[in-house]
């Protein structure tokens, strides 16, 4: 493990980053994906104060935007340091979220989500009890994390007049735009580790459509044609308009209904060198709604063609990702036993089962994780191989008629 750990981007500037916090109070860290910074940069801090005799004084505290990161986390730097699972007996690394907690009075280096550190304020607003803090995914300026930032300057700017015993604030970034934080905290040192990628192959919609042979059916909610019968008109077909469409619908020349139904992106130069089914898909392709039916088709291919691998879907909500796990658990493939590892996993997910995703299945079984955003930063997920993004994303938004905040998909 520790030779895992010093071939990781971040482990070159170990010694920088220390000298740096012991000469500012604040510095920001900014790691690409890949460099380790999660994981290494607060066990680098741990061993700092246990080696300076400091142990028993250290108490670090780590943030992060989400309950499943900042567990998963806590139970991998316990890992790495081959100690009991976080909260243990003899573990120095714990956790606590909301309605969960692993922690005791050993603890010296505690991930949390924003949230708990900003309860903690409440009793403790000068944070007296906690050495450092350290921010991750500063970058994704929610909230609780912007108003968390606010709070720290403050503290920050208090102890300026104290020799000794100040609180040390480091802020973790994956942006390159690192500057924005440096200025806010009176230009602090920035360090920047580089990442480490893999090799990506990429494929669009309409190469998709192309591997798969998909035909967008005229009666799909993903397709522009559908609905284009009048409600009044779908049981009973009065007109010879009405009737045309019926025989031309039945006949299978659905480009014949309507015209006038065409994806307004539809560029046909864009597309000269794919078959003409997937000319026709893209041109009566609604861009708006999600297609279950093409996702299941290319969850069931990537299982009946590709190599081993779990793979994770992306969806922008929950009654989205519970349409696509009902779908999938109620066909043959991935019924039975495979259903058990069709994992939904978002916000509302009970931390216990937030965890299955970490677990490997059996052989012969793929592990399909269906996920928000939640599974885009701070955890990763060993396993997964192929990933799935459908492209859209919720996103509250200010209505100034309704003075309200509503929830759009975009």
């Amino acid at each position: 493990m520790l030779k895992i750990r010093a071939t990781l981007p971040i482990a070159a500037l170990q010694g920088d980053m220390l000298q740096l916090m012991k000469e500012h109070d604040v510095l920001v860290v900014c790691g690409e994906t890949g460099s380790g910074k999660t994981t290494q940069v607060p066990q680098f801090i741990l061993d700092d104060m246990i080696e300076s005799g400091n142990g028993a004084y250290c108490n670090i505290v780590c943030t992060q935007p989400r309950r499943i990161a900042a567990i998963s986390v806590a139970e991998r730097v316990a890992d790495e340091r081959c100690e009991p699972s976080p909260g243990s007996d003899g573990s120095l690394i714990g956790y606590q979220v909301r309605l969960d907690s692993a922690r005791n009075e050993k603890t010296r280096l505690l991930f949390c989500t924003t949230g708990i550190l900003l309860r903690k304020l409440m009793g403790d607003q000068s944070l007296s009890s906690i050495t450092h803090i350290i921010v991750d995914e500063v970058h994704e300026r929610s909230l609780l994390g912007d108003f968390l930032l606010i709070v720290l300057k403050n503290i920050i700017e208090k102890q300026s007049t104290k020799s000794s015993g100040k609180l040390k604030i480091i802020l973790m970034s994956a942006t390159v735009d690192s500057s924005l934080f440096s200025r806010y905290f009176s230009n602090c040192p920035v360090v920047t580790a580089e990442g480490r990628t893999h090799p990506v192959t990429s494929y669009f919609l309409e190469d998709i459509y192309d591997q798969l042979e998909y035909r967008l059916a005229s009666d799909s909610p993903a397709s522009l044609t559908n609905g284009i019968f009048p409600k009044r008109q779908r049981d009973v077909v009065t007109n010879n308009r009405g009737k045309k469409n019926l025989v031309l619908s039945a006949w299978g020349d659905e480009s014949l209904l309507s015209e006038e139904h065409v994806n307004p992106y539809f560029v046909p130069s864009y597309y000269q060198l794919y078959s003409e089914q997937t000319q026709q898909n893209m041109k009566r392709l609604n861009e708006d709604v999600i297609d279950y039916d093409l996702l299941e088709d290319l969850i069931c291919f990537i299982d009946e063609t590709c190599d081993e691998g779990a793979i994770l879907v992306f969806l922008p909500g929950m009654s989205e990702i519970n349409c696509l796990h009902d779908k999938l658990v109620a066909s043959c493939q991935f019924g039975g036993p495979s259903s058990e590892w069709v994992i939904p996993l978002h916000s509302s997910v009970a931390s216990s089962e937030q965890k299955r995703v970490f677990l490997r299945p059996p052989g012969n079984i793929r592990k399909v994780v269906i996920a928000t955003n939640i599974a885009e930063t701070s955890i990763t997920i060993d396993d997964v191989i192929y990933v799935i993004d459908c492209g859209k994303h919720k996103e509250n938004r200010y209505n100034p008629q309704k003075v309200w905040f509503l929830s759009y998909l975009l």
